[in-house]
């Protein structure tokens, strides 16, 4: 590609991107087309969250089919999303139980049946990290049992790695610089809640996953697109 075609391609994608984020961008890998760098960021975000969204449905899943049998063993009928036993309004969880409300309208809008799968699915990440929060204590005493990795451990710290996920996640989401962040550390995070759920799960993330191959292929890249220090 020629100067001139390469500039307006850099003038595009600075308009589709915004001036300052592709600043931001550009400060990555000052040599190299924006268009690269931007493909660059949008290929490891596509890859981190197909890693991150294994977590979130085994770790919705298996918290479903637990809280389900927890009530039950309890003694109430019903769906632990209408919260029959109180339990999680008592603990102060009524934001949680208006995320729930909302999902319900979600489903509602495109289903003329509401079911119980179809509201898990609408339930965000952050709603699952909220649930394993130090607010919930009482309840997170009888879930811990479900992670494998835990072993009977407090799983407040897996709660606060969530947490961490989930930030990372939403940055994503939101089409923001990933970058400049130290990428492996991001994923050895994905890859330690994993764990914490089911070694398997780890193991399955590690062998399947795009990420490090193109983390390795970027990171070379990127050494070569430093400009040369003059002698």
């Amino acid at each position: 590609m020629d100067d001139s075609s390469q500039s307006l391609e850099n003038q595009l994608f600075e308009t589709w991107l915004g001036v300052s984020r592709s600043q931001a961008l550009q400060l990555v890998a000052p040599i190299e087309p924006l268009s690269k760098i931007s493909k660059w960021n949008q290929e490891l975000g596509a890859s981190i969250l197909e890693d991150i969204s294994h977590v979130e449905l085994a770790l919705r899943n298996l918290l479903d089919s637990a809280l389900v049998e927890r009530l039950a063993n309890q003694g109430f009928c019903g769906s632990w999303l209408d919260d029959p036993s109180g339990e999680i309004r008592n603990l102060g969880g009524a934001h949680l139980l208006e995320k729930i409300k909302s999902a319900k309208l979600q489903v509602a809008r495109d289903k003329p049946q509401v079911t119980h799968e179809d509201v898990l699915a609408e339930l965000t990440l952050g709603f699952w990290t909220a649930l394993l929060g130090k607010r919930f204590l009482r309840l997170n005493l009888d879930l811990r049992g479900i992670f494998l990795g835990v072993n009977g451990r407090s799983i407040s710290a897996l709660g606060d790695r969530l947490a961490r996920i989930k930030a990372l996640r939403n940055r994503i989401a939101h089409q923001h610089r990933i970058l400049h962040r130290n990428l492996q550390d991001d994923f050895d995070l994905v890859i330690l809640v994993a764990n914490d759920i089911d070694r398997r799960l780890a193991d399955f993330i590690r062998k399947n996953s795009r990420t490090p191959e193109i983390l390795i292929r970027i990171t070379q890249a990127k050494s070569f697109s430093k400009p040369h220090e003059p002698h």
